[in-house]
């Protein structure tokens, strides 16, 4: 995928270059071998990257915008950050289709629609459960164990792994997998308040 779209934007030397960089970096190697979310990852949103820069002859395809959408659902469901790509594959879809008029309206709509049947499910799942339709709890508490105890440590001075203490006994837990879930959230963002 990597060789196409290099050759797709500049040439095949472009292509075979960027393909050969991917595939001998010791890092993609290394991460090969193990089971990690990230190089599914990679995978995902390097074909909806392809996918979503195919050209197109006349007016879009509205399979082509629900398979973009349903890739799109996919990479953020295998690392919520891709959530964040979501507008900018967007704005580059309605600008690949700026002279469509509304058929670009309705492949925006069939993308959405894409996205909404991969992803949608997980978000209700997470409403009912947790209480909140996000695709992830993991940032108020990152934010508390990492940031606020770099920060509490660097500025403050307090020893890292006792304030971590003192944040298990505020939260009345310690076990981390229980501490990720949507059930302390909220009490998590308020210690992030108080101590930011």
């Amino acid at each position: 995928l990597i060789y196409l779209l290099g050759v797709r934007f500049f040439s095949r030397a472009v292509g075979i270059c960027a393909a050969l960089v991917f595939a001998l970096d010791p890092t993609v190697m290394l991460h090969s071998l193990t089971v990690l979310s990230e190089s599914l990852f990679v995978f995902l949103l390097v074909l909806s990257v392809y996918v979503l820069t195919m050209p197109e002859k006349g007016a879009p395809s509205l399979w082509r915008a629900i398979l973009i959408g349903a890739l799109i659902g996919a990479v953020t469901l295998t690392r919520p950050v891709g959530q964040f790509l979501l507008p900018l594959m967007l704005a580059y879809y309605l600008w690949q289709h700026r002279r469509a008029g509304r058929a670009a309206l309705f492949g925006t709509l069939a993308l959405l629609v894409g996205l909404v049947m991969v992803a949608g499910p997980w978000l209700v799942r997470n409403g009912q459960l947790g209480g909140s339709y996000a695709f992830t709890s993991a940032p108020t508490y990152n934010m508390l164990f990492y940031n606020v105890i770099e920060y509490q440590h660097e500025v403050k001075g307090a020893p890292k792994d006792a304030f971590r203490e003192e944040l298990f006994a505020t939260l009345g837990a310690n076990d981390t997998r229980v501490l990720r879930s949507f059930e302390y959230k909220d009490q998590e963002a308020a210690l992030i308040d108080e101590y930011i």
